[in-house]
């Protein structure tokens, strides 16, 4: 239900993220280029596992609220990072 260049520059941006694998290829008709996804990366792999482990979850979501500020993409991985290392010592 989304418009196919909207899906394709998600993808690019997964890409560039480390998230996934993407390639570039041609549309058929010429409107120009667009990206679809390969695989998962292991940095992929490793964010879905962590924002599915609930607690992990819920304190990254904590820790925002408690600052009040929308987070980065990094700043959420830094976070899961930093959330982790606590719940294993």
């Amino acid at each position: 239900g989304y418009a196919p260049e909207g899906v394709s520059y998600h993808i690019m941006l997964l890409d560039q993220a480390g998230l996934i694998s993407a390639d570039k290829a041609d549309y058929v008709d010429g409107r120009g280029e667009y990206y679809y996804g390969q695989n998962l990366t292991w940095s992929g792999h490793e964010f879905i596992d962590n924002a599915k482990n609930q607690d992990l979850w819920n304190r990254v979501k904590g820790a925002a609220k408690e600052k009040g500020v929308q987070l980065s993409f990094e700043a959420i991985k830094k976070l899961m990072s930093n959330a982790l290392d606590q719940m294993l010592s």
